[in-house]
């Protein structure tokens, strides 16, 4: 059996995808690592209380993929100079090489979206640079408590969320987190990764393409 390493961020069959979630704490980052893991491999807080305090990074298969997962703590949380969170954001960019297939933006859906929150977002794009929005996925988290169409919520979203979305050029997923079967949640998520790496593989500096 060969020990040739898998290439992230291959397309086709079998190929592999590598997501970074980022956002704030309580918006449900780990549980989503979880999900697309199909396995608690993360720790989950309670309220909100942080328990991701340093960058994880976990593996798995699904659907027949391998999937790289990074999660990522709260900027916010962190009493640190700038320079401290550019090397931040720099590792998580190095964690997903040869580069994320998506990096989801947890937002709750349940509740209304925060200057706090796009403060967070803003700091996180300046930090990352332009590539964060090619391959930016809104994740909305809470998908149980949510008894409305997501569309509707949108419409109907504050400016800052609408701007959002629209650096995400509309993608968004909706994630349930507390489902036992989670299998076309990710199925979309995979799928929306491969549309970026389609759409990318000409002019990303991430090989997409064999």
């Amino acid at each position: 059996m060969s020990g040739r390493k898998p290439t992230y961020g291959t397309s086709g069959n079998g190929s592999d995808y590598q997501f970074v979630v980022i956002g704030k704490t309580g918006n449900g980052k780990s549980a989503t690592c979880n999900t697309i893991l199909g396995r608690k491999q993360f720790a989950i807080g309670r309220g909100v209380s942080t328990t991701t305090l340093q960058v994880q990074v976990e593996e798995g298969t699904r659907m027949g993929c391998r999937l790289k997962v990074v999660d990522t703590p709260d900027l916010s949380n962190m009493s640190v100079a700038t320079w401290k969170m550019e090397q931040e954001v720099s590792q998580w960019k190095k964690l997903a090489r040869p580069g994320p297939s998506a990096v989801l933006l947890t937002v709750r859906c349940d509740i209304r979206y925060t200057p706090e929150e796009f403060e967070i977002y803003r700091q996180i794009k300046q930090l990352w640079g332009s590539d964060l929005k090619k391959r930016l996925v809104v994740a909305f988290t809470f998908g149980d408590c949510q008894d409305r169409d997501i569309r509707v919520e949108m419409r109907n979203a504050g400016q800052e969320l609408k701007k959002v979305l629209e650096d995400a050029k509309n993608r968004y997923i909706v994630f349930d987190n507390k489902a036992t079967d989670n299998d076309q949640q990710v199925s979309e998520l995979i799928r929306i990764a491969r549309d970026i790496s389609k759409n990318s593989c000409c002019c990303s500096r991430f090989p997409c393409c064999k």
